[in-house]
């Protein structure tokens, strides 16, 4: 599982209702989050090779900025930076964005007013990406302050090649926390696509936890979240607005499962390897280890051996294993069943797609869930629950059938 760093786009949003009137707005704050790319003091005379016009007495910086690994596949893999700061007028950025290994003038970058004052600009820079497909790529560049400093040695460029809007939204006289993902390409806060966050419970932390109820992944659709007896989406989220709404549904339209230890898994139908259609529920009165996986995941990969050895020693104590998968193709999926003989059921990626991406909200593999024998959640391998990766997977199957476990 991969997560890249971020810029957050820091913003006080909008009550969920407003008695009357128009909705007040409020201003947004920009917050550092970026990677950080070394700066290179070089001579004037350097710049001749990039076509830029450059004024004499310039202070000038050269960075390099490394494209993430699917990025660097299709083209290069580096994208330089100029940063020009002339004796007099504001600084010049320069960023190779069509990945020729040249800069240009016309790759000279609009920098806009930075709303960090740590900062004394940004700007988006869309990378092009050739193909085949052809496509753009954004990062985001904060300037700092330091270059405007006598210092020799000038701080770094933030990079990014994501970013978050971040606000509070008050609902019920209690404020919420909700994240957005900020599309650097076309350069809209996104409510349908990508990840989506809110503090649920008020806290005042979002755990981003793939079995979160506070986090989910939005598949061009509008995603609901719980706050108590309510039940809300996001919408209409604009950096020119301020403005944020978020919309009440009434509870029939929340599908979610809540993954929450203690909680019991509702029945759900599936379809095995062999095309036969089966139930949970025919596991009742067993342990059952769920393990949504994919043979495409090295991570989950990885567990296939931990999980094949408990279930080898236990299955006939009462332990079963339930695997959906994420693999599309069933007919790759076989082979690699057959080679490392696992014997448990295995879902198809199709017959259990609405559960897991609507109603589990899983967004990672692999997830593990360990059941009782009345179907209620045990554990989910997180951090102070029974461990489910690795070695601490026989750890924990064996306690639940050691003598006097009470289960």
């Amino acid at each position: 599982m991969f997560r890249s760093v971020a810029p957050l786009f820091m913003f006080a949003w909008l009550p969920v209702r407003q008695a009357s009137g128009v909705p007040e707005e409020f201003i947004g704050q920009l917050e550092a989050g970026l990677a950080k790319v070394p700066l290179h003091a070089i001579a004037s005379d350097d710049t001749l090779r990039a076509g830029t016009e450059i004024e004499p007495g310039s202070r000038i910086w050269e960075g390099i900025f490394r494209l993430p690994p699917l990025v660097k596949l299709r083209q290069g893999g580096e994208m330089e930076v100029l940063l020009v700061e002339p004796p007099t007028g504001e600084m010049l950025l320069y960023a190779d964005a069509n990945l020729d290994k040249r800069l240009s003038a016309s790759e000279r970058c609009t920098v806009s007013p930075a709303l960090d004052d740590r900062f004394s600009g940004q700007a988006i820079v869309k990378v092009q990406l050739p193909g085949p497909p052809p496509g753009l790529f954004g990062v985001v560049i904060q300037l700092p302050n330091s270059l405007r400093s006598k210092t020799p040695n000038p701080d770094y460029l933030s990079v990014a090649r994501s970013a978050v809007a971040i606000g509070s939204v008050e609902v019920d006289g209690r404020p919420f926390r909700v994240e957005l993902p900020f599309d650097l390409v076309r350069e809209v806060i996104e409510t349908r696509q990508g990840y989506l966050a809110i503090d649920t419970n008020g806290d005042g932390v979002i755990a981003k936890d793939g079995l979160s109820p506070e986090y989910a992944y939005a598949h061009d659709e509008e995603v609901i979240f719980r706050l108590g007896h309510r039940y809300v989406s996001a919408r209409d989220a604009g950096l020119a607005t301020r403005r944020l709404a978020l919309i009440e549904h009434p509870a029939s339209d929340y599908q979610r499962i809540e993954l929450a230890v203690g909680n019991a898994l509702p029945d759900f139908s599936f379809v095995d390897l062999d095309g036969k259609n089966r139930n949970l529920s025919e596991f009742g009165g067993k342990f059952v280890l769920l393990i949504y996986w994919s043979t495409m995941c090295g991570w989950a990969v990885d567990e296939i051996p931990f999980v094949r050895a408990v279930y080898e020693k236990y299955r006939g104590l009462g332990l079963e294993v339930l695997g959906p998968m994420n693999d599309e193709d069933v007919s790759q999926v076989r082979p690699f069943v057959a080679k490392n003989g696992l014997a448990w059921i295995n879902a198809t990626s199709e017959s259990v797609r609405e559960l897991i991406l609507k109603r589990f909200r899983f967004v990672e593999t692999p997830c593990l869930l360990l059941l009782d024998r009345e179907g209620r959640i045990i554990s989910r391998g997180r951090e102070g629950e029974l461990p489910l990766r690795g070695n601490g997977l026989q750890s924990t199957i064996s306690r639940l059938f050691s003598p006097g476990a009470g289960r």
